[in-house]
């Protein structure tokens, strides 16, 4: 039923995702070329989106998690447009809405977009996007975002402030975007609830808590 993924089934130590002492680039140049990285990913290992399995819930497919996590990034969790990439954002508008809905089609049709989207901007796929490796980027990116933005009362509105899809991105890469709770990881997906419902409905205090949950749950 599940899709397979290259590399490991997140149960490899995490340190191993990123080379021995070079932690995951989640800088906003870092972010896009990690969207492209995933969305190759999908393609290449789990084929055309009718065949992947269950879309939603702990025994989700997957590929159904990872494209969630490519249009968050993109800024599809958070109406950002990416100002250097525009193109990019305006697909992974369409992407998130097609996850949302659970719209073949429209997932397929948008991640080859994007894919080819990335590569007419020169954009590297060689980051690390191995199960364990997803998991690593959502830590670094949770702590980012705190110290990068601060407490969420400070961020200005959804579709100005990065810094919501950025929450929404750690959230979509342990399955709270497609309602999973990772077996392996339970704590981190648990906290990860707890952001997207901060972001979807602009709750600062829950989504706070939440991020600082998650990153006391990282190892």
């Amino acid at each position: 039923m599940l899709g397979a993924c290259g590399g490991d089934d997140g149960d490899d130590d995490w340190g191993d995702s990123q080379g021995s002492s070079q932690g995951p680039d989640v800088s906003q140049a870092g972010q896009v070329e990690y969207a492209c990285a995933l969305a190759r990913h999908v393609q290449d290992e789990h084929g055309d989106a009718d065949s992947w399995g269950e879309p939603v819930g702990d025994d989700a497919d997957p590929a159904m998690r990872e494209t969630a996590s490519v249009a968050s990034l993109l800024g599809g969790s958070g109406g950002f447009v990416l100002p250097e990439h525009e193109d990019l954002s305006e697909l992974g508008q369409d992407l998130f809405k097609g996850v949302i809905s659970i719209d073949n089609d429209t997932i397929e049709d948008s991640l080859d977009e994007v894919v080819s989207a990335c590569q007419d901007d020169d954009l590297s796929a060689s980051a690390d996007v191995s199960h364990s490796a997803q998991i690593d980027y959502a830590c670094a990116l949770a702590a980012y975002v705190v110290d990068e933005h601060g407490g969420s009362e400070t961020w200005d509105g959804i579709g100005d402030e990065r810094a919501w899809h950025e929450a929404g991105s750690v959230a979509a890469l342990v399955g709270a975007l497609n309602g999973q709770i990772l077996s392996d990881h339970k704590e981190l997906s648990e906290a990860g609830k707890g952001i997207f419902q901060g972001v979807s409905r602009i709750k600062t205090d829950e989504l706070d808590t939440s991020l600082d949950d998650f990153i006391s749950a990282c190892p």
